[in-house]
């Protein structure tokens, strides 16, 4: 290294500015600055439709009540097989099976897996169930 090269590097060392230590946040200044309370999240949620609400509010029910938070374990109240033709079940419908062409228990799987209104997703009426309009 050159005696240019090093002055150099001895200026650059003299503007290097160590950084400061971060502070802990105390929790008290946290009050106030929760994730889902703020401005951005306050404006979705007045931008949706009752009915987007009511379906989000469904979704969270649906997600949360499978959760037990205490032991941190999901709750599994679905058998897998029952799951697994549920499954098996809604591919078919979503790769093209008409839902009347179901039989009742296969309905009933689905009724219980995704809700009662499970084929309103698919673009299906409760009409559909029973016969091809």
């Amino acid at each position: 290294m050159g005696k240019k090269s090093r002055i150099k590097k001895n200026r650059k060392m003299d503007k290097f500015t160590p950084m400061q230590p971060v502070q802990p946040v105390q929790s008290e200044s946290l009050h106030g600055n929760d994730l889902f309370d703020n401005n951005m999240v306050r404006s979705a949620y007045e931008a949706m439709s009752p009915e987007q609400r009511e379906k989000y509010k469904k979704m969270g029910e649906h997600m949360f009540n499978k959760i037990d938070f205490v032991d941190s374990q999901v709750i599994n109240s679905m058998p897998v097989p029952m799951g697994d033709a549920a499954e098996y079940t809604m591919a078919g419908v979503k790769s093209g099976l008409h839902p009347s062409e179901l039989d009742p228990n296969e309905k009933l799987i689905l009724a219980s897996t995704y809700g009662d209104n499970w084929y309103e997703d698919l673009g299906y009426e409760a009409s559909d169930l029973d016969k091809v309009v």
